[in-house]
């Protein structure tokens, strides 16, 4: 593997293991559509722990203002999805994402999502965090899994703080695959 790729690849080891083999695509890789070299749409996604964050041994339930942000993230990107619009995706997230992504870009890099992962069940089953969040005064990560009887769907998040309310800055979502599957 390329120190290039390397660098971009989650450094949640954490996350990737406790989530057997996760095939996690990202949004807005300079070449979305390549297999195999998955990035962030911000550099360091995952990269920016707390020295006080400590491993979460089995996943846990997120508080309800953390629920609420997953849920309406990838409800939002599952809307996205559906009807080929990414704007609403775009427009709801903060100044960071929609300096850096046109609702274009964003099509584009959803496109393998789009076409092989139903995010439908995060209106009903209760996502579960694989690490504590992360919270400071400039940010908020947020990293799981929502479980589904088809594939379950592994998902990194970071907001930033605009007029009193946490807004996606970045967004990191894909199909955990079974660990005999590499």
């Amino acid at each position: 593997m390329s120190r290039r790729i390397a660098k971009w690849i989650f450094p949640s080891a954490l996350m990737l293991a406790s989530l057997a083999s996760a095939t996690v695509v990202t949004a807005l890789a300079d070449d979305a559509l390549a297999p195999k070299q998955p990035r962030p749409i911000v550099p360091g996604l995952g990269q920016r722990q707390s020295t006080h964050a400590k491993p979460v041994s089995a996943p846990t339930q997120p508080s309800t203002q953390h629920l609420y942000l997953i849920r309406t993230t990838l409800l939002t990107l599952d809307t996205a999805n559906r009807t080929g619009n990414y704007t609403v995706l775009r427009d709801s997230a903060g100044p960071t994402f929609q300096q850096k992504h046109s609702s274009a870009d964003l099509a584009l890099a959803f496109q393998k999502v789009r076409g092989s992962l139903d995010l439908a069940p995060i209106a009903l089953a209760m996502p579960q965090l694989t690490r504590p969040p992360i919270t400071t005064a400039q940010q908020l990560q947020l990293a799981g899994i929502v479980p589904s009887d088809s594939t379950p769907i592994a998902f990194e998040m970071m907001f930033e703080p605009i007029g009193g309310h946490w807004r996606l800055a970045a967004l990191a979502v894909g199909a955990v695959q079974p660990a005999h599957a590499k």
